[in-house]
C-alpha cells in the first residue's frame, strides 16, 4: 500500500471510470494537468497519473484505487 495523504479541497475528484472516459474523449490531455490514484478518503501523492498513460483501469490503477484526484495546471 502506498503512502496515502488527505485529498485537498481544491482538487477535483472523479471515479476512475469517469477519468478514463474523459481521457478517451480528449477532455483531459497532459497539458491540462495531472492526477493521483485515490480511494474515497485519501490519495497516493507519490505517483502522478497523466492522461497519456491512462488507457484502462487494468493497465494503470492499483487495486485499491477507486478515484482519481485531478489538479489542473
Amino acid at each position: 500500500m502506498p503512502n496515502l495523504k488527505s485529498i485537498p479541497i481544491y482538487s477535483f475528484v472523479m471515479t476512475v471510470a469517469e477519468f478514463l472516459a474523459a481521457v478517451k474523449s480528449g477532455s483531459f490531455v497532459d497539458y491540462d494537468g495531472f492526477g493521483y490514484w485515490a480511494n474515497d478518503q485519501q490519495m497516493d501523492d507519490e505517483h502522478k497519473v497523466y492522461p497519456s498513460n491512462a488507457k484502462s483501469k487494468s493497465d494503470q490503477a492499483p487495486n485499491w484505487a477507486t478515484k482519481v484526484v485531478w489538479f489542473n495546471k
